[in-house]
C-alpha cells in the first residue's frame, strides 16, 4: 500500500516495492498531529471571490496523492497539502501545509507533475527540477538520498518538452521525442529493458517512436507518440498495460511486463494513468483499461479489463482530457459542460450522496479547463482565478488554509483573508 510504503520509508527508505495499492487505508500516512501544521492559518473558509478573475492565470496544475501544485503564468510554482516527504518543495519540514506556498528556487516553470511523495517542474528552457522523496532515485540526481530533498535540477536534461511523475519514478520527453526515465524500476516501469535495477539518473527508454506526452502512476508508464499511438510498460497485474493479462495471472503483483509489439491504442489525443488503470481519448470517445474494483473504468463490467474498453457515457456526451486517480477517473466534456467523474466516491470525489462506487459518469463542476484527480481529492483549472478543489482535507489538500472540513463540492484554493495563490 502507499500508506504502508510511506511508513517504511520513514524508517529506512528501502521498501518501496512493497506497495501494491494507491488508496488503501492500512498503515495510514502520518496524520496532521505528527508534526506541527500551519495551525495559525486555520481560519474559516470564504466563498469564491470574483475579484480573482482576470488577475490570476494557472498554466499547469497537478494533484498527487495528498497534495497539489500549480504553476502561475509568471512561472512561479505553488504547492499545498501533505509535505511529510518534502513533496511541496517549500523550504521547510512542516508535515501539513494547508495554504498554497511558493516552491523555492524554481523559476520560469511551465509545467508541474506530482506523485505521492515527490514533485517535478519543467521550465520554459526545458530544464527539469524535482524535489521530495528520493529513496528510489526518482529525483534523477544520480544518487539515492532519502526524504526531504529540496528542488534540484535534474542533471543532463535541459530540453524537456513534457514530464510525468509516478509512485517513485519520473519520465520526460526530450526535444527529439525520445523518452527518458529514472527512479524505481522493480517492475520495468523505467522502460530501458532492465526489469529490476533502479536508475537514479536519467536513462533512455526503448520506445522506438517519438513521443509527445506521458502518463505515469503506480508502477507502470504510458506514452502517447506523435503518431497518436499509446504504448505502456511496467507492472501488469491488473491489466494496466492493455495488452492482455500476463501468463502469470492477473494477481501476480510482482510480474513485470514491457510494452507490447505494437501500440495498444491508435489515433489517441490524450492519455492518463491512475495507480493501476489508464485511459486514452480516441475519435469515438474515451477508452480505459486496467483495475476496475471501484468501477473506475465505467466499462459496464465489474472486474479488471485487460484491453482498452469504451467508457459508457450518457447519450450525446463526448469526453476528452482524462485524469485518473487511485480509484476514480474524471474527464472534460467536449461541449464545455465541465468535468464528469466516476469510480470511488469514498472521499466525495463524485459529489454524490452515495459512498459506494459509481460506474456511470456524473457531472461534478462547470467552467473547468482541466481536471486533476488525486487519491482523496481532485482539483480543476478554470479560465481565470485560482484552482478549485474538492474531496477530503485532512492534510490541507484543498488549499483553503484549514485542515477541515471536507467538501464534496469544488471550493476555491486560497480564500481571503489568507495570502492566496493569486495575490
Amino acid at each position: 500500500m502507499v500508506r504502508r510504503w510511506f511508513g517504511l520509508v520513514i524508517g529506512g527508505c528501502a521498501a518501496a516495492v512493497a506497495c501494491t495499492s494507491f488508496s488503501g487505508d492500512e498503515d495510514p500516512v502520518p496524520g496532521p498531529g505528527d508534526a506541527a501544521p500551519d495551525a495559525e492559518l486555520d481560519v474559516a473558509p470564504a466563498p469564491p471571490d470574483a475579484s480573482d478573475a482576470g488577475r490570476c492565470s494557472i498554466v499547469s496544475l497537478a494533484s498527487g496523492d495528498l497534495h497539489s501544485c500549480a504553476v502561475k503564468a509568471d512561472g512561479k510554482v505553488w504547492c499545498w497539502g501533505l509535505n511529510a516527504a518534502g513533496q511541496l518543495g517549500i523550504g521547510n519540514n512542516a508535515t501539513v501545509v494547508s495554504r498554497p506556498t511558493p516552491v523555492i528556487d524554481v523559476t520560469n516553470a511551465v509545467e508541474v507533475a506530482a506523485g505521492p511523495y515527490h514533485s517535478c517542474a519543467r521550465t520554459r528552457a526545458g530544464e527539469v527540477w524535482c524535489w521530495g522523496a528520493n529513496n528510489g532515485g526518482q529525483l534523477g540526481l544520480g544518487t539515492v538520498t532519502g526524504l526531504g530533498v529540496p528542488p534540484t535540477k535534474v542533471p543532463g536534461v535541459n530540453d524537456a518538452t513534457a514530464i510525468a511523475v509516478g509512485f517513485a519514478h519520473t519520465c520526460a520527453v526530450r526535444a527529439n521525442g525520445v523518452v527518458w526515465c529514472w527512479g524505481l524500476n522493480a517492475h520495468g516501469q523505467i522502460g530501458n529493458a532492465k526489469d529490476s535495477a533502479n536508475e537514479p539518473a536519467p536513462v533512455q527508454t526503448t520506445l522506438a517512436e517519438p513521443a509527445q506526452a506521458l502518463a505515469l502512476a503506480g508502477f507502470h508508464t504510458c506514452a502517447l507518440t506523435q503518431a497518436g499511438g499509446v504504448w505502456c510498460w511496467g507492472i501488469n497485474n491488473a491489466g494496466q498495460l492493455g495488452v492482455g493479462f500476463d501468463d502469470a495471472g492477473a494477481d501476480a503483483a510482482s510480474y513485470s511486463h514491457r510494452s507490447a509489439e505494437q501500440a495498444i491504442v491508435t489515433g489517441a489525443g490524450d492519455i492518463a494513468s491512475g495507480f493501476a488503470h489508464a485511459c486514452a481519448t480516441v475519435a469515438s470517445g474515451l477508452q480505459c483499461w486496467g483495475a476496475n474494483a471501484a468501477l473506475q473504468l465505467a466499462s459496464g463490467k465489474t472486474g479488471s479489463v485487460d484491453r482498452p474498453s469504451p467508457v459508457i457515457v450518457p447519450q450525446g456526451l463526448m469526453l476528452s482530457a482524462p485524469s485518473a486517480g487511485s480509484d476514480a477517473t474524471c474527464a472534460l466534456a467536449k461541449d464545455g459542460s465541465g468535468p464528469w467523474c466516476w469510480g470511488s466516491n469514498k472521499y466525495g470525489l463524485l459529489n454524490q450522496s452515495a459512498a459506494g462506487p459509481i460506474g456511470d459518469p456524473v457531472k461534478v463542476v462547470t467552467k473547468a479547463t482541466r481536471v486533476h484527480v488525486g487519491a482523496r481529492h481532485a482539483c480543476v483549472r478554470v479560465d481565470e482565478g485560482p484552482p478549485q478543489c474538492w474531496g477530503t482535507s485532512e492534510y490541507g489538500q484543498l488549499g483553503r488554509g484549514v485542515i477541515d472540513p471536507d467538501s464534496g463540492a469544488p471550493v476555491r484554493v486560497g480564500p481571503a483573508p489568507i495570502t492566496t495563490i493569486c495575490d
